[in-house]
């Protein structure tokens, strides 16, 4: 059994394509180093992949993106939407071996600009009718400082 569980790409851009596809533009893998805070990125996005066996849909689905203990997006998604999602896999028909186990929702937030202040971790949870699920972290690390001491040359 496929049980529910919750990915995302933390990125610098999304861009829409031809032919109904994305481009993720500057993908983080697990963190973000900025040389010095406080920092403004120009935009940061975040893209959230929830996963739902086939046989148990979503009724409730609150998404949040948190920076420590702080809410900095929250989207709940309507029930109508989540009703049509699982309404339009049971429209599709797929071979038999290509049948999917779950159901996909995508949802991405873009957090333009994007304050930077110091290091913190950015998290997130999906609230579900039963349950919250947790999706991956990126932690903001600010650059340890670099000293360099220039020796003079030897005298002769």
């Amino acid at each position: 059994m496929v049980n529910r569980f919750v990915t995302a790409i933390y990125c610098d851009d999304v861009r829409e394509e031809v032919g109904n596809k994305r481009s993720f533009i500057g993908v983080y893998s697990g963190q973000l180093l900025v040389p010095s805070a406080p920092v403004v990125l120009p935009k940061l996005c975040v893209i959230v992949i929830i996963h739902t066996p086939r046989d148990r849909p979503l009724t409730k689905c609150v998404i949040r993106i948190l920076r420590d203990g702080d809410t900095l997006f929250e989207m709940p998604l309507e029930p109508r939407l989540l009703e049509e999602a699982q309404n339009k896999l049971k429209a599709e028909s797929f071979p038999s071996d290509l049948e999917w186990p779950s159901i996909v929702l995508h949802a991405v937030a873009q957090f333009s600009p994007f304050a930077i202040t110091g290091e913190c971790k950015l998290r997130i949870r999906v609230q579900t009718e039963d349950e919250e699920l947790k999706g991956p972290a990126l932690r903001v690390r600010v650059a340890a400082p670099i000293n360099i001491t220039l020796n003079s040359p030897p005298s002769a």
